[in-house]
């Protein structure tokens, strides 16, 4: 059994990198591990909390201090940070000469000068795509301490079932067909996602039956509601969310949940659009994690979008069949039991 220390700067509500290390810590722990987090606080401090997650909250000006008293106090032997100002932290942290201390890399805003400085101390630095691993060598952190270990599924959650409920409690007639949106409405993902958000009222509004269903952290205060676009903010159970859907439109671990669930999805990511995925096209969509990851960021049309659903809702047998196909692909390779499994071993 290990003592795990998992470090992130901000437990937001709903973000990929918090979604991550929630569901890691689950995983660790289910293996026999003692895992703690720690952080300057959040919204979902207190949902690790009730999942049995031993959260430490320490204040902005006090981090270093509060790190190395947890660490003595509470023997954590593996340092695992997964942000910038994590990074630094253990950087800085005199304890951690003695500990085993691993990075994770989630997105390329990561700076070259962050990871140049921080790798030192690092035993391992794991990324969650394959065009990550490509970035942090270009980096400079010498590729025998890359590791890529990707985004794995809680695929006991997230698996095929007609979720009808959801629905009626957003108002959306059974028989509609519900394109579904989830994204951070935050920062760097803003102007993204409020770019997918127009092309879903746009196309609600042009085509009878159709609803738009958005959900993310910022998007209430992003986007205006109607009668045939649900903006529902950040949502605590994703699952049902996905399986209210006929087709999901997102990226990495939305896209990789979306099609667990086995719904048609649509990826387009913060750096390309992808389109449809399918089995011939999901290795190639893996590689930059669903459109997140590329290189540098491509303009798309937003009718390339729209034609997307359309052919969706055109073709909702075929996509369906599809999707479930991938959905075994997932369960199959990109589980969180997997990607703990993994962990550990680096651990």
């Amino acid at each position: 059994m290990k003592r795990i220390l998992l470090l992130i700067h901000k437990l937001h509500s709903g973000g990929g990198t918090e979604t991550y290390v929630y569901t890691l810590a689950k995983e660790l722990m289910h293996r026999g591990h003692r895992v703690g987090v720690f952080t300057t606080g959040g919204s979902w401090v207190e949902k690790f909390r009730r999942h049995g997650i031993r959260v430490y909250v320490a204040t902005e000006n006090h981090q270093l201090a509060s790190l190395a008293r947890v660490v003595r106090q509470h023997g954590y032997d593996v340092l695992h940070a997964h942000d910038t100002p994590s990074f630094q932290l253990v950087r800085r942290l005199h304890a951690a000469r003695t500990k085993r201390v691993v990075l994770t890399v989630h997105g390329r805003y990561v700076s070259p000068a962050s990871l140049r400085l921080a790798a030192p101390m690092a035993r391992y630095v794991t990324v969650v795509s394959p065009s990550l691993q490509t970035y942090v060598r270009a980096c400079g952190v010498p590729a025998g301490k890359v590791r890529l270990i990707e985004n794995g599924i809680d695929t006991r959650l997230f698996r095929q079932k007609q979720h009808t409920s959801f629905r009626r409690r957003h108002g959306v007639p059974e028989n509609a067909f519900v394109i579904g949106y989830a994204g951070r409405f935050t920062f760097d993902k803003l102007a993204l996602s409020k770019k997918v958000s127009a092309v879903l009222r746009k196309y609600a509004a042009e085509h009878g039956g159709a609803y738009a269903l958005i959900a993310g952290r910022g998007s209430l205060g992003a986007v205006p509601s109607s009668s045939r676009v649900k903006v529902l903010g950040h949502v605590p159970y994703m699952p049902s969310f996905y399986q209210s859907c006929d087709v999901v439109v997102g990226t990495a671990r939305v896209a990789l949940e979306a099609l667990s669930c086995g719904v048609p999805t649509i990826a387009v990511g913060y750096s390309r659009y992808l389109g449809r995925i399918s089995p011939s096209n999901f290795p190639r969509a893996v590689q930059t994690n669903f459109g997140d990851h590329a290189a540098s960021p491509t303009p798309w049309l937003s009718s390339r979008l729209s034609l997307d659903i359309d052919t969706v809702r055109r073709n909702r047998l075929s996509h369906l069949l599809m999707a479930r196909q991938l959905s075994h692909t997932v369960h199959r390779k990109y589980t969180s039991r997997r990607m703990a499994r993994e962990m550990e071993r680096l651990y």
